[in-house]
């Protein structure tokens, strides 16, 4: 159905608000005035606790936040956190900033240690458990790899299990050299071709 009416806009027409900023009445005493700030707004270099129970640092604005651990680590060793890594806390404390206690790890050993439990509330106990979760890491890759010879899987096998045996028992740190010592020549080579 038509009405006859064309209501097309035409070639070379001129907008009827054409040079006109202001299209409205009313309302300016309300309105954000240029420089406002809102009641919530904290400098750059504020310092507040995050969801997940890690400290952050305003770094920029409007709203640009940083682990404080992150910047504190980077500071220190004098470059950013590599891509595909993170930095814990050795001794699992997120309050604790001491430059001992924090450590880079690979986002893969990340992984283990927190399926294991290696993380533990001492920092070179979780620094033996970085170790550990390498020996774990490069077991799972010669498996998949079939590069462990059929012979000396249960080697393998063998020095893993008395590992995590004297670990439970006697805390990661302790466990680890113990668990060295107890082993024979043999098991000795082979964790030393494993971890190569």
């Amino acid at each position: 159905m038509k009405s006859g009416i064309d209501a097309r806009i035409k070639l070379g027409s001129v907008p009827p608000n054409k040079g006109k900023k202001k299209l409205w009445t009313g309302g300016e005493d309300t309105q954000f005035k240029k420089g406002h700030k809102p009641h919530n707004y904290v400098p750059v270099g504020s310092e507040r606790v995050n969801g997940d129970d890690y400290v952050d640092i305003k770094i920029a604005d409007p709203n640009m936040w940083r682990g404080k651990h992150l910047l504190i680590w980077e500071q220190q060793c004098g470059h950013a956190v590599p891509r595909g890594h993170a930095v814990i806390f050795g001794d699992g404390d997120r309050r604790n900033f001491d430059s001992d206690n924090l450590i880079l790890v690979t986002r893969g050993q990340l992984a283990i240690m927190n399926n294991r439990g290696f993380i533990q509330k001492d920092a070179e106990l979780t620094r033996t458990g970085i170790i550990l979760a390498d020996i774990i890491k490069k077991i799972g890759e010669r498996k998949r790899s079939k590069r462990i010879p059929e012979g000396e899987h249960f080697g393998w096998v063998k020095v893993l299990n008395l590992l995590k045996c004297t670990c439970s028992k006697t805390g990661i740190g302790r466990g680890m050299k113990v668990s060295l010592m107890k082993m024979n020549e043999a098991d000795q080579t082979i964790t030393h071709k494993l971890l190569q």
